[in-house]
């Protein structure tokens, strides 16, 4: 019987002194860091992994791993999240965030006329998913299939806006859950749009991709979506400035059209294999309810408004190109002075 007190008053001292130090350890031992920094907490973690990154990112190291004191404390098993941490905040503030934010959902922002660089940049700083992962998945033909795209139509996925996305969604469950958002912004009303325009979902967001990048004036998205589909029609090459720009890799001043590329409207008739760019919905409806018109140009007004001259003539669209691109050598001329 003695020898059964004596164990019970053990454990009791043990637990009044874990009692002790845990106000010590806690609130008191703090990060080395000195300004304010994001912490990301990823799916693949363990205890190990949290108490390294702990240490390696914001210099904080406890007695028996913090880890172990953020379990004693109701921190259960690692989930991904991200926090900002204050300069030389306390454990006890770290276990809070990461305790608050264990079903941690973020809000991800797609815009439009973006590239696909640019849309993996956008999806990976918010998700738990990495840049690599993503780019690959958007390549990936056996994971494609499953959502009825490929390599070059997987922006029919995607249609710009925020969305609030929990933090541990995988990749599949990511392009899911575009897939649904996608089918809930193509309506019957806007597929009927599409059946009566006699073109397929796939041709509208192609052509609202050029569009994007023709203009950042969605005034003229109507008109312009005319004139490429007057031209698409009639057999007539498209020979839109952004597709060589995508063909090449870049945004700049169109020179040079003969870029060997399936993208390149201005060698290959009809539409390219794919979107160009993720269009914004303004374009996707532009083409949906394009303006009638016997357009078949327009070029760029030569006062640098960012508006368009729209013509039927072709001897007058190239009067107005030879002015605007007069005007731009003058720009050029001009800032290559000043340099």
């Amino acid at each position: 019987m003695a020898k059964k007190k004596s164990k019970f008053r053990v454990y009791a001292f043990s637990a009044i002194g874990l009692l002790f130090l845990i106000p010590f350890f806690i609130l008191f031992s703090t990060t080395s860091n000195t300004s304010m920094q994001t912490f990301k907490v990823h799916k693949n973690w363990n205890r190990d992994s949290l108490d390294l990154q702990l240490d390696n990112h914001l210099g904080l190291v406890l007695p028996f791993g913090f880890s172990n004191w953020a379990k004693f404390l109701g921190y259960g098993k690692v989930k991904p999240c991200f926090f900002i941490v204050d300069p030389n905040t306390t454990a006890w503030k770290l276990i809070k965030n990461l305790r608050m934010n264990r079903k941690q959902a973020v809000n991800v922002v797609i815009t439009s006329g973006i590239s696909k660089e640019s849309f993996v940049d956008i999806v990976t700083s918010k998700l738990d998913i990495s840049p690599m992962e993503l780019h690959l998945g958007i390549q990936d033909a056996s994971i494609l299939k499953q959502f009825y795209v490929n390599d070059t139509t997987w922006p029919l996925l995607v249609i710009p806006n925020t969305y609030n996305i929990s933090m541990s969604i995988d990749l599949e469950g990511f392009l899911e859950r575009m897939r649904q958002e996608s089918d809930k912004f193509w309506t019957k009303e806007r597929l009927e749009k599409a059946k009566n325009q006699k073109l397929s979902k796939l041709q509208v967001v192609t052509i609202a991709s050029i569009v994007n990048k023709e203009s950042n004036k969605e005034k003229e998205y109507n008109n312009i979506a005319g004139v490429y589909i007057n031209r698409f029609r009639i057999g007539m090459k498209l020979q839109a400035d952004p597709t060589v720009n995508f063909a090449k890799g870049k945004d700049e001043r169109v020179v040079n059209v003969n870029i060997e590329s399936p993208y390149n409207t201005y060698l290959h008739e009809g539409l390219p294999p794919g979107p160009i760019c993720i269009p914004s919905i303004a374009a996707i409806d532009a083409v949906l309810n394009y303006t009638k018109h016997d357009y078949l140009y327009f070029c760029a007004k030569s006062d640098f408004t960012g508006y368009h001259i729209f013509e039927k003539n072709y001897e007058k669209h190239k009067k107005n190109a030879r002015l605007f691109i007069s005007a731009l050598n003058r720009e050029e001329k001009k800032r290559d002075s000043r340099k």
